[in-house]
């Protein structure tokens, strides 16, 4: 059974996760969720959206998730799970292969565009 946990974003805006996402039984987020989350794609944004991005979090768990969303986004093409990770990253994401489809998808999506520009990296328009 899947207990959910009640917790405040950096915004003030309550959001519901997974207890094993927020730790309390000592369930690191990558060891838990991470698995089996490419087959469930709105909650890895959410995760790394609300919970990565905007919370601190054990850097370790951190890179797991950063690194199962780029898997996630280089085999889907999940352009909100995209603009997630250019605002979770920012400025890292310059230098990986993500940064040259975000440019593609760029041209396309203006809030890909617009999240480049927001986190200080170069975009297309």
């Amino acid at each position: 059974m899947l207990h959910l946990l009640r917790c405040r974003d950096s915004f003030g805006y309550d959001c519901y996760l997974p207890e094993a996402v927020s730790g309390t039984r000592g369930r690191a987020l990558g060891d838990s969720v991470s698995r089996k989350v490419d087959r469930h794609i709105r909650v890895a944004d959410a995760v790394l959206f609300y919970t990565i991005r905007n919370h601190e979090v054990d850097p370790r768990v951190k890179n797991a998730w950063v690194e199962k969303c780029k898997e996630i986004i280089l085999s889907t093409d999940d352009t909100s799970l995209l603009e997630s990770l250019i605002y979770t990253v920012e400025g890292d994401l310059e230098e990986n292969p993500l940064y040259e489809r975000a440019l593609q998808v760029a041209a396309e999506r203006p809030r890909i565009a617009t999240a480049l520009s927001n986190v200080g990296l170069p975009s297309p328009f």
